[in-house]
């Protein structure tokens, strides 16, 4: 970028010069004239490196790290038991409908430890765990072991029973490693529990993205030196700081980058 600026900077000089010499004129309007060229040129290059900023900062915004964090089985467990336990319809609802997303796209539970978390339960002698659990075996059977799963994983949570507990993480680990956690949805959870402060966090925490992503994107945001984008900086990537955040924060850094590209006096 610099060769290019500096082999503009050339012409221009060679152009003023040119003039000069036609002219007849001496060399304090020449100086003046390279010097007001050098400016524009550096002028110029801090344009140039402010876009190319930019379009990285668009580049990763657009494009964020496929999936989350990998998310902690104990902490599912932890926000189910919360969730189920809040007596609030609309948070159950929508953990009901994440957990149907995941199980959507985590295939068949994983049998071998469905067998080890069955000989858990048997040997525990709960009767209500080892009912839900029959109940979810039917329904994963028929693809629909959302439901009963996160009554079966509050059952256990709440049982106090460590071996079942274990195994129960177990499973659950199993069976989101490589399923989908829906991101839009976690923030829709994470917004629904605004006046939950213990499930909001736990729910931010699952929704997490990356931590070496947060940082070399907060780092690029800020070198471009926009205050209006160092302001919305702040919580972008924390679920249920409200709508319209992720929209707000993109149309400033298209309008930044018109900027940058805009022909100044």
């Amino acid at each position: 970028m610099r060769t290019t600026a500096t082999l503009v900077l050339g012409i221009l000089i060679l152009s003023v010069v040119a003039a000069a010499c036609g002219g007849g004129d001496g060399s304090q309007e020449l100086e003046l004239e390279v010097t007001s060229l050098r400016a524009e040129v550096n002028e110029l290059e801090n344009r140039l490196s402010r876009a190319n900023l930019i379009v990285a900062a668009l580049d990763m915004f657009t494009n964020p790290p496929e999936g989350l964090v990998e998310p902690d089985p104990q902490l599912i467990q932890e926000i189910t038991a919360l969730v189920e336990t809040s007596q609030d319809l609309a948070l159950q609802d929508k953990w009901t409908e994440i957990a149907a997303a995941v199980f959507s796209s985590a295939g068949p539970p994983p049998l071998d430890l469905l067998g080890e978390l069955s000989v858990a339960i048997q040997a525990s002698g709960n009767q209500d765990i080892q009912e839900k659990f029959q109940q979810f075996t039917m329904a994963a059977l028929r693809g629909q072991g959302a439901g009963p799963a996160l009554e079966l994983a509050t059952l256990i949570q709440v049982s106090g029973d460590i071996a079942v507990q274990e195994k129960m993480r177990q499973f659950v680990g199993a069976l989101v490693q490589d399923a989908e956690i829906p991101g839009a949805l976690l923030e829709e959870l994470a917004a629904l529990a605004s006046e939950n402060e213990e499930i909001q966090q736990m729910v931010q925490e699952l929704a997490a993205l990356p931590s070496d992503f947060v940082e070399e994107f907060e780092t690029t945001v800020t070198a471009i030196g926009n205050p209006v984008l160092d302001a919305q900086l702040e919580g972008l990537f924390t679920p249920g700081l409200g709508p319209g955040r992720h929209a707000q924060f993109l149309d400033s850094l298209v309008a930044a980058l018109v900027d940058s590209a805009s022909t100044r006096p």
